[in-house]
């Protein structure tokens, strides 16, 4: 495929690659790869030469107006293709190209768009962090915690503080001095 090549040209010349495919457990995969080249330089002659090529990769042929010499040539064009030789069972075998749609072309265009203006929106939070997240740890460190609570969009509380309806299994919650008041001492609550 040449270097800038549109969706549109490198769709079109992806007729090449729809030869047998194998991926079986005994195929070799580098036979398999020398059958799918060969495919490939028939259907190019085919195609775009209206001959066909087949009799040039065993032989010269008086009557014929390629060379078997000729035939290897493009042969070792098409050798160029980084494949495996061995097809995957479910889905396209690699290589492959995403081809959205002009509709998803843009989407996409949209969605990177919106990624790299966040993008830009985090790095210009970078500096506020890092100096929020300086003053927390020396807050930290002179042992002034900020007193908070993660209960924003809290769905449900339990207090285990002995205040409330804490239940054990034999319905008699056990509490003990904790670091902040009363806390629940879960090994004696049983």
């Amino acid at each position: 495929m040449r270097a800038g090549a549109t969706i549109e040209q490198k769709i079109a010349s992806g007729f090449n690659r729809k030869c047998m495919d194998h991926f079986e457990g005994g195929a070799d995969p580098d036979e398999y790869a020398t059958k799918y080249v060969v495919d490939r330089v028939d259907t190019t002659a085919m195609v775009w030469l209206g001959t066909t090529l087949g009799c040039a990769e065993c032989h010269d042929h008086k009557y014929d107006p390629f060379t078997q010499k000729e035939f290897y040539r493009l042969f070792a064009y098409f050798n160029n293709a980084p494949e495996k030789g061995r097809a995957v069972k479910f889905g396209n075998s690699p290589p492959f190209i995403k081809a959205p749609t002009r509709e998803h072309e843009k989407k996409l265009a949209e969605l990177d768009a919106r990624v790299r203006a966040a993008g830009k929106r985090v790095e210009a939070l970078r500096g506020e962090t890092a100096r929020a997240q300086e003053q927390w740890e020396k807050s930290a460190d002179a042992g002034k915690l900020p007193d908070w609570s993660p209960a924003r969009g809290l769905a449900a509380h339990w207090p285990l503080d002995g205040v409330g309806a804490l239940k054990a299994p034999d319905g008699n919650p056990a509490f003990a001095a904790g670091r902040l008041g009363r806390a629940a001492d879960l090994a004696r609550s049983r």
